[in-house]
């Protein structure tokens, strides 16, 4: 009901009562006077505005309570996340650290297989100037053998005709 119904109401209710012949109280417990009727829904609009702010307030309080958890949260992420951070950027460190300290020691090993590769080389020539070497001293040392034995047959041949 708009205030202009309720005022309608109000102020023109008796009177139709009164063309009627019938009195107000027998209707309705309604109050004769106006003003007091219009103070008492005043009144009403008055404790329904105070509930409604009571209600806003607890909204709004419920609403910063809200904010507040989220904010909390937030910074709860936030400190996680640059907590992530500097784990990953300190594993990408220790990676690239335990990279260089691998790639040395790879050249080092290749440095070593080199120069033992060129030992190895170096020992196989070695052996096979040995080898020659034997097959020399084994074809000199047969050519002897052939000459100190045809000495010998000469010397025996030598000693039979003496």
């Amino acid at each position: 009901m708009s205030l202009n119904d309720f005022l309608d109401y109000v102020i023109y209710f008796p009177l139709k009562c009164e063309k009627k012949g019938e009195f107000v109280s027998d209707n309705m417990n309604f109050n004769h006077n106006p003003l007091q009727n219009l103070a008492q829904h005043v009144a009403n609009l008055q404790k329904k505005l105070s509930e409604m702010e009571n209600r806003i307030e607890q909204t709004n309080e419920r609403l910063m309570s809200l904010a507040k958890a989220s904010k909390e949260r937030f910074d709860r992420m936030q400190t996680l996340v640059a907590t992530l951070d500097f784990a990953h950027k300190k594993s990408l460190e220790d990676l690239r650290i335990e990279m260089s300290r691998i790639a040395g020691t790879l050249t080092q090993k290749r440095v070593i297989d080199t120069r033992l590769e060129q030992a190895v080389d170096k020992h196989s020539d070695l052996v096979g100037q040995v080898e020659q070497r034997i097959q020399e001293l084994k074809k000199m040392f047969s050519s002897h053998d052939l000459r100190l034995s045809d000495i010998e047959l000469q010397i025996r041949n030598k000693n039979i005709n003496l």
